[in-house]
C-alpha cells in the first residue's frame, strides 16, 4: 500500500490531542486554525489580507517521482482522475453559516424522487434556494456537512453513500458538485465538513465495502468500536488515521471546495479500555 502522508494527517493527529479544529485544506497543503465549533452557529471572522509575499509558509509533503501523475488514496481505491485546476474562493472577512446533516436530510425529504428523474436539478433547486435565503443575511461562506457518520454525501472510493440523509440506497448523480456549483454560482466560498471518527449507530450500518467492511467484520482489532450506541473509528491505530487523511484528500483533490474543515471529531471517551488493545 502506497501511503500519502499530506498534512491532513498530522490534523488527525492534532485533532486526537486538542480537541476540535477547522482545517482548511487545499491540494497538497493545509493551514490550520483552532476552532470551537459545535453544531450549526452562525460564525462572522476577519482574516487579514496578507500580500503574497508575507503569507505564512504553509505545510506541505512532496510526492514521490512515482506519484506525479496519479493520486492513489488507498489500496482498495482506484486512483481517481485529478481536477483541473481551481482557483479556491474565500473572503478575507467571513460571514458564514453551518448546513448540518439534519437540514440536507430536511431537504431530500421534500423531494418527490431524489433518485428519480428530475431528481438532481430539484436538488438543485432546493439547494440554491437554501443558499439564496443564506445570502440575504450577508452570508458568503458555507460549511456543509459531507461526512456526518463515516459515510459520504458524494461519490467515495472509501466511503458509503449518505442514505442517512438522502433517504435511498444511492443517487444517480452526484450531489457534492451540485452544491459546490450552486454555492459559486452566488459568489460563495462553500467549505466541506467532515466529522472524521462518529460512525452509524450500532446495528444500523449501510452496505460497506473496502476497510470499513472488514473492520467491522473483524473484531479481533478494536479498530471500530462500540460506546453505547454509536460505533467509532478508533485514531489509536495509524491505519485509521490513514483512513481518515485518505478520505479528506478525496474530497480535496476531486471536486471544487473551497476549505475542508474537521470539526466535532467526537471521541467517545476518555476511558483508556477504547484504544487498550490497538
Amino acid at each position: 500500500m502506497i501511503k500519502i502522508r499530506v498534512a491532513a494527517v498530522l490534523t488527525a493527529l492534532l485533532f486526537i490531542l486538542s480537541g476540535c479544529f477547522r482545517v482548511s485544506i487545499k491540494r497538497d497543503r493545509a493551514v490550520i486554525n483552532a476552532g470551537g465549533y459545535h453544531g450549526i452557529a452562525l460564525e462572522t471572522e476577519t482574516v487579514p489580507a496578507l500580500p503574497e509575499a508575507v503569507k505564512p509558509p504553509l505545510v506541505t509533503t512532496p510526492r514521490q517521482p512515482a506519484e506525479q501523475s496519479a493520486v492513489v488514496v488507498s489500496e482498495a481505491a482506484q486512483t481517481p482522475t485529478v481536477k483541473k485546476k481551481y482557483n479556491t474562493l474565500n473572503y478575507s472577512t467571513v460571514s458564514g453559516v453551518w448546513i448540518s446533516y439534519m437540514e440536507l436530510a430536511r431537504l431530500y425529504a421534500q423531494l418527490p424522487n431524489p433518485a428519480g428523474d428530475g431528481g438532481e436539478q430539484a436538488f438543485a433547486d432546493k439547494f440554491g434556494k437554501m443558499l439564496d435565503e443564506a445570502k440575504a443575511l450577508g452570508i458568503n461562506t458555507v460549511y456543509v456537512h459531507l461526512r456526518a457518520f463515516g459515510d459520504a454525501m458524494y461519490d467515495s472510493k472509501l466511503y458509503p453513500h449518505a442514505s442517512r440523509i438522502t433517504g435511498v440506497k444511492s443517487l444517480p448523480y452526484d450531489p457534492l458538485p451540485v452544491m459546490t456549483a450552486e454555492a459559486h454560482k452566488r459568489k460563495m466560498s462553500f467549505q466541506g465538513w467532515l466529522n472524521p471518527l462518529r460512525l452509524y449507530p450500532a446495528g444500523s450500518e449501510p452496505a460497506l465495502d473496502g476497510k470499513l467492511k472488514n473492520w467491522y467484520n473483524n473484531r479481533k482489532g478494536t479498530y471500530i468500536v462500540q460506546v453505547g450506541d454509536y460505533t467509532y473509528l478508533n485514531p489509536a491505530y495509524m491505519a485509521v488515521v490513514d483512513f481518515v487523511a485518505d478520505g479528506t484528500r478525496e474530497i480535496a483533490e476531486n471536486y471544487n471546495v473551497d476549505g475542508i474543515h474537521i470539526d466535532d471529531y467526537f471521541y467517545p471517551t476518555t476511558d483508556e479500555s477504547f484504544d487498550r488493545d490497538a
